[in-house]
C-alpha cells in the first residue's frame, strides 16, 4: 500500500522526463485531460505496489532456502522493472504518434498566430508563422508593449536605412518565451514602421524552446540563438542579426544593409 501511494505521488517525475525526450524530437506536447492523468497515475501506482506482493507469494509457496528465495525475489523485481519500463516505452510511443498526427494536421499548417502550451513550463507560446497581431494577444501584450515603448528610435540612422530597405526581405526567428526576442522583435517592428518598410516582405516565425516548429520551418537556417533576424536580397543572405546588437539595433541593421562584412554578436 505504501509503495502504491509513493508510486502515485512520484509518477509525474517519470512523465516530465518523457516530456523532455519527446520535445527533443520536435513535437510540441499537448495538454492531457484530467481523467487521463488520474487513470495513468492509478495504473502506475498499482504497478509499483504489486512488487512486494510477488515477493510474499514466492516466500509463501516455495520451500527453498532463504538465499535462493532472495535471489529469485530480486530476479522477479528486476524482471518487473524491465516489464514496467517496456510498458512505459510502449505508452510513450502511442502518445508520440497521437501528438504527431495532431500536429501534422492541416489546421496547423495554415493557422496564423497559433498558440500552444509551452514545452518547458506552464505558459502559452506562439508557434509557427506569426505577425504583430499575434504578439499583441493578451498573453503577450504586456511585454510587447513595454519593450516597444522602451525602445528609443535612432532617427538619424533610420533615415539612412530607409532607402536601403526597398529590395531586401527579412525573416525573423524568435521565441515568445525568450526575453531577448521580446525586447528585440518589439524594437524591430518599431524601427521598420518608422522606416516605412513593406511588412509584406517581413516573415516572423515563432519557435519552441527547443528552437523548432512542428513543420520544421527553421530547417536549413542554422538557428542557434533567438532572435535571429536574417536579411535577404535577390534570394541571397546579406547578413543576420543574432540575439543582441553589437552597437545598436539600427546601426547593426545599417551595417548589414551596407554589405560591408557585418559580424553578428556570436562571430
Amino acid at each position: 500500500m505504501t509503495l502504491s501511494v509513493i508510486g502515485f505521488l512520484i509518477r509525474d517525475l517519470f512523465f516530465n522526463f518523457s516530456h523532455s525526450q519527446i520535445a527533443n524530437d520536435t513535437i510540441i506536447i499537448a495538454s492531457r485531460t484530467v481523467r487521463g492523468q488520474f487513470y495513468s497515475h492509478i495504473l502506475f501506482a498499482l504497478s509499483i505496489g504489486i512488487i512486494p506482493l510477488l515477493y510474499l507469494s514466492i516466500k509463501k509457496i516455495t520451500k527453498i532456502n532463504f538465499l535462493n528465495k532472495g535471489l529469485i525475489s530480486c530476479g522477479i523485481i528486476v524482471a518487473c522493472g524491465i516489464l514496467l519500463w517496456i510498458f512505459r516505452i510502449f505508452q510513450l510511443k502511442n502518445r508520440f504518434q497521437n501528438i504527431s498526427e495532431f500536429y501534422n494536421g492541416s489546421e496547423i499548417k495554415t493557422e496564423l498566430n497559433l498558440m500552444v502550451p509551452d514545452t518547458i513550463d506552464e505558459n502559452m507560446m506562439l508557434i509557427g508563422v506569426i505577425n504583430e497581431e499575434g504578439l499583441q494577444n493578451e498573453e503577450f501584450i504586456d511585454w510587447y508593449q513595454e519593450n516597444y515603448n522602451d525602445h528609443i528610435l535612432d532617427t538619424v540612422t533610420i533615415k539612412l536605412i530607409k532607402p536601403k530597405l526597398n529590395e531586401p526581405s527579412i525573416i525573423v526567428f524568435m521565441g515568445t518565451w525568450c526575453s531577448d526576442s521580446q525586447r528585440e522583435v518589439a524594437a524591430l517592428y518599431k524601427v521598420l514602421k518608422k522606416a516605412e518598410f513593406d511588412m509584406n516582405q517581413l516573415e516572423v516565425i515563432a519557435l519552441s524552446q527547443e528552437k523548432d516548429t512542428p513543420n520544421h520551418l527553421e530547417k536549413g537556417f542554422n538557428i542557434e540563438y533567438v532572435p535571429t533576424i536574417i536579411f535577404y536580397k535577390n534570394d541571397k543572405e546579406m547578413g543576420r542579426y543574432v540575439e543582441f546588437a553589437r552597437d545598436t539595433l539600427e546601426k547593426d541593421i545599417l551595417a548589414i544593409l551596407n554589405e560591408t562584412g557585418y559580424k553578428h554578436s556570436y562571430e
